[in-house]
């Protein structure tokens, strides 16, 4: 049986809340060897002794309820708020001895330490509906732990795969992908690009699409390099390994989000010249692309015109965020 990643720490008195909508642990001498962030927005280090008693107000605070999923690095456990009513909460550790393994094998693999980056930015921020929310993170004995909402309904590509024919009608798509186009546009007008845009990091609670998993984020306004992210979703010059601007290449996943939607498929294996269906892709177009495979049923000249504006092989013609919610499409 699974036990409480905060398991054998004494009880002690509750987490103290500055506000009801800003959830902080009281730090100052109490911390040792332990960092925190919370909605305040700041990141503590403390010297003197009592990190164990901070772990134990956390453990205090959050109920184990269950194992929700494996992570790369660690475990994503269920747990329910008690000092919010035992609202469900989802808290995802990872093993930092696992993580410094696995990326000195891998630079381009998923990093805890980008999620926190990101996390600090978004706890900053007023939280934004299509955007999953965040509520505090702490490092401790080598686990980095990030305590976030629950959302129970899963991810974008299951309710895709459970959806006659494996997709979804086109006005359906279009509500969802409004509110991914959303929750991406604050990420980018806040200097965040996440790089990894795809139907499984888009998960649901209400039937509201959010934005999740932070771990390959990068500065929105610098260029980059390195190939990352799930291959069907890759902009060619990212599968290419050319430097490249992160947010063009996070609107060429956001292309191959909504024609997954559509289709119930992917466009490309890799958008690479050395994948044959890409080099099709090239000479055919979107539209060329859905004619051929007999889609043109249901997938309106509007929406095909919209997915060929995002999926550019050229990143400096693609659309930006914003012009994609002027879109009337997206109105």
């Amino acid at each position: 049986m699974m036990g409480s990643p905060f398991q054998l720490l004494p009880q002690v008195s509750p987490i103290t809340e500055l506000h009801d909508h800003t959830p902080v642990i009281v730090l100052f001498e109490l911390l040792a060897g332990l960092q925190h962030v919370s909605s305040a927005g700041a990141w503590h280090t403390k010297s003197r002794g009592g990190g164990h008693f901070v772990i134990a107000m956390i453990r205090q605070r959050y109920r184990l309820k269950k194992k929700l999923a494996n992570a790369l690095y660690g475990t994503v456990c269920l747990c329910e708020d008690t000092y919010r009513n035992n609202e469900p909460v989802a808290i995802k550790q990872a093993s930092l001895e696992l993580v410094n393994r696995l990326l000195h094998t891998n630079r381009n693999a998923d990093n805890p330490w980008r999620e926190r980056r990101a996390i600090i930015t978004l706890l900053e921020l007023p939280p934004h509906p299509n955007v999953v929310n965040f509520r505090e993170g702490f490092l401790h004995n080598e686990s980095w732990f990030v305590v976030m909402e629950y959302c129970p309904e899963g991810d974008l590509l299951e309710r895709v795969q459970r959806s006659s024919n494996r997709r979804l009608p086109e006005a359906e798509a279009l509500h969802l992908f409004r509110e991914i186009v959303r929750g991406l546009h604050f990420l980018h007008v806040n200097g965040i690009a996440h790089r990894d845009v795809s139907l499984e990091n888009i998960l649901l609670r209400d039937g509201v699409c959010k934005i999740s998993d932070f771990g390959l984020t990068i500065d929105a306004d610098r260029m980059c390099s390195g190939v990352v992210g799930k291959a069907y979703y890759m902009a060619p010059e990212v599968a290419e390994q050319d430097k490249y601007d992160p947010k063009s290449a996070d609107m060429w996943s956001l292309g191959i989000l909504l024609f997954v939607m559509l289709s119930g498929s992917p466009l490309v294996q890799r958008a690479s010249g050395r994948d044959n269906d890409f080099s099709a892709f090239q000479q055919l177009g979107v539209h060329g692309v859905i004619e051929t495979w007999k889609m043109t049923s249901f997938i309106s000249v509007a929406v095909r015109d919209l997915m060929a504006a995002l999926l550019q092989c050229d990143p400096t013609k693609r659309l930006t965020t914003a012009e994609m919610l002027a879109n009337p499409l997206l109105q």
